[in-house]
């Protein structure tokens, strides 16, 4: 039995306990008792054989005997027991879910949606996993999608779950027994109580728990069942990151599949290619479009080479695609998305941000045959228009994010049809468009008699023509909004701040950056009223003084803010971020920015580091205070981007920058107080 298992460098590691396995089983199998007597140790060299021709070497062997110990040690004199704890463990891990999992990263990613009405699948998580169809390779029940399985025939399924190559001395004929020695015979006559014993579902439900990717190779090497059911859990979702790994893993698809032990290709359902963006080429998409044909999500941010000649055969193979991402794919046409729309009708993610050759014609028919589309991003597509907002609007009753950001053909109406239509809409962007005026919100009264309460977030970035009026009615129709980003709508006044007061504690999240016309009164108003505010940026808003930030450090859950250019701002504003601490408020503070304040000084910053324990990123660019060669060997490099100016006034620190920060602003203090000392004694004995 040879075994390949994927070496991605991608995946996430937890250090795991001693014998992770034994734990799991004991938890899960706590009802289950049986004498050490019943323990078979010579079952361990039925494991599964690594091949060195596969693609890496499985983990050690360690791990697995402690956990197979520790499943041994059940008897089969209970097996009775074991199926009704597995038919219960099976059923709470099967579902027919279409629903979707949502993401915390507010970017849209593949990895951001779940196809709809997807096969009887294995949770894992929060994730479902359709099976996929019927291969040459036997699919365990857990995993079957065949309409005659069900979960409650598991007590007809005992005879599948013994290994058929089991024997005891009662099949053992005459001739075979007269050549056994007794310590053969003994052996034999020892009831079998392997790993098989337990139910698929019951290992699956086990193995759902591991930390690591290497106690899963781990169990590979106890015995086949074990294979059989890490096998698919191991290669579910890959994330490569190096060139080397890429290259193996293509080594391992293109090896016939009569040479395999299992299909991997068919196990791959999550395939992360960005990390090697710069080596993806058409003819490995040709690859994978051969071997792997269950894909449900799929990853290929920045892969800038590849073609409509590579994408649109791999697209053809996977008719399960649920979510796509092709952010920044450079060369990329509407024929890829023309043959998305075409072979994957259950698509819900899909993201072409910066694919500037993509025209309003794809985009509408990709509306009209994928009616389960979530989640749409169209960051700077250009050449979209009004014409495939209202395909979307019309067809895509189910879309939840929609991004327009830079997409600068669109007018006000879109907006408008957008919020009418799309009743799920929780994430709308269409910033970066000076087109988009107060006139998108007019049709929508102020009274708040029309409301769109699944809206969440709104971001009208760079539409200077939005004003209070606009605002007001934004407020009224999304009373429930929790981000709102106005950043350079250059026209805000006081007065929208009064009016997104009415949002009280839903809002958390508020960007003004560069609305200039914003003083401390309407800050002030804001800050009694929405008192679970966590990040502010206030950039630029010039007229800004101390007493502002006075007022902001109020806000008991207040994680970042942002006063970057707010040259009113002294170490009295500073003093009263610190203060949070000394007036109860436990000091959340995590990100400042404090660029370009020039006034500021190091006692203050200093007093800001020691407050602020949770603190990983300070911006102090542009301080003179700060601008000093003891001080700046702990901020991070420029950008690369940055003219000479710039990188000479760069003062950004964040992590373990932070950390030097403080241990160096200590020390310093300390050895001015040491000169401080010396001098008063001096004066003293003068």
């Amino acid at each position: 039995m040879s075994i390949s298992s994927p070496d991605t460098s991608g995946r996430g590691s937890r250090a795991s306990a001693a014998n992770p396995l034994a734990n799991l089983i004991n938890h899960f199998l706590s009802p289950l008792q049986t004498s050490q007597g019943q323990i078979n140790s010579q079952d361990g060299g039925r494991g599964a054989v690594v091949n060195s021709a596969d693609m890496s070497t499985l983990g050690s062997r360690s791990g697995a005997g402690a956990a197979e110990r520790a499943i041994t040690s059940i008897s089969t004199s209970t097996q009775q027991t074991t199926t009704t704890a597995s038919t219960s463990i099976g059923t709470s891990q099967t579902t027919h879910s279409p629903t979707v999992t949502r993401s915390s990263n507010t970017n849209m990613t593949a990895g951001s949606a779940i196809g709809a009405g997807a096969r009887s699948s294995v949770v894992r998580g929060q994730v479902t996993s359709p099976s996929p169809p019927s291969s040459e390779y036997n699919t365990p029940h857990h995993l079957s999608d065949s309409p005659e399985y069900d979960d409650d025939d598991d007590d007809d399924d005992d005879d599948d779950i013994i290994d058929e190559d089991d024997d005891t001395a009662a099949d053992i004929d005459d001739e075979e027994y007269e050549h056994m020695d007794e310590d053969d015979l003994e052996l034999r006559r020892r009831p079998k109580a392997r790993a098989s014993v337990l139910p698929a579902e019951l290992i699956l439900a086990i193995f759902n728990h591991l930390d690591t990717t290497e106690d899963i190779r781990s169990s590979l090497l106890v015995c086949k069942d074990w294979a059989r059911c890490a096998v698919e859990l191991l290669w579910y979702r890959l994330t490569i990151q190096s060139p080397f790994v890429l290259l193996r893993f293509m080594k391992t698809l293109r090896r016939p599949e009569a040479s395999l032990t299992f299909p991997y290709g068919k196990f791959v359902r999550r395939l992360n290619l960005a990390g090697v963006a710069d080596s993806m080429t058409d003819q490995i998409l040709a690859t994978l479009g051969d071997a792997c044909s269950e894909l449900e999500r799929l990853t290929l941010s920045s892969c800038r080479r590849l073609t409509d000649q590579g994408l649109v055969p791999l697209i053809n193979a996977n008719h399960n695609l649920v979510a796509i991402d092709l952010s920044h794919v450079d060369l990329l046409t509407d024929g890829t998305i023309k043959a998305l729309a075409e072979s994957c009708h259950k698509l819900q993610g899909l993201n072409l941000t910066g694919c500037r050759l993509i025209t309003d014609e794809s985009i509408i028919l990709v509306a009209q045959k994928c009616n389960y589309l979530r989640r749409v991003n169209l960051l700077e597509c250009s050449l979209i228009s009004d014409d495939a907002v209202e395909a979307i609007s019309t067809n895509c009753q189910n879309l939840m994010e929609l991004d327009l950001q830079g997409c600068t053909q669109i007018r006000d109406k879109s907006v408008t049809t957008a919020l009418n239509r799309l009743p799920l809409l929780r994430e709308f962007r269409v910033g970066l468009n000076t087109h988009i005026a107060e006139e998108a919100f007019l049709p929508f009264p102020t009274d708040g008699s029309v409301q769109f309460d699944a809206l969440r977030i709104l971001d009208l970035t760079g539409c200077a023509e939005i004003t209070d009026a606009a605002v007001l009615r934004i407020v009224s129709f999304a009373p429930r909004l929790r981000n709102l980003v106005l950043a350079k709508c250059i026209n805000i006044t006081d007065h929208s701040l009064m009016y997104i007061t009415k949002l009280g504690r839903s809002l958390h999240y508020l960007h003004l950056g560069h609305c200039s016309l914003i003083t401390d009164v309407g800050v002030a108003q804001l800050v009694r009223h929405c008192t679970r505010i966590r990040y502010i940026d206030l950039a630029c808003c010039v007229q800004l003084t101390n007493s502002a930030v006075t007022e902001l450090a109020a806000l008991p859950k207040l994680r970042r803010i942002g006063l970057v250019k707010c040259q009113n701002i002294t170490d009295v504003a500073i003093h009263a971020l610190v203060q949070r601490r000394t007036s109860g408020i436990e000091n959340s503070l995590e990100r400042v920015h404090l660029s370009y304040c020039a006034n500021l000084t190091i006692s203050a910053i200093h007093d800001l580091l020691n407050s602020c324990p949770r603190l990983t990123h300070l911006s102090l660019t542009g301080v003179p205070a700060f601008i000093r060669a003891d001080i700046t060997q702990f901020c991070r490099a420029p950008p690369p981007e940055f003219n000479q100016h710039q990188q000479s006034v760069f003062c950004v620190f964040s992590g373990q920058g932070v950390n030097r920060l403080r241990q160096h602003l200590t020390k310093l203090a300390l050895e001015h107080q040491n000169f401080a000392r010396q001098q008063y004694h001096q004066h003293q004995n003068q």
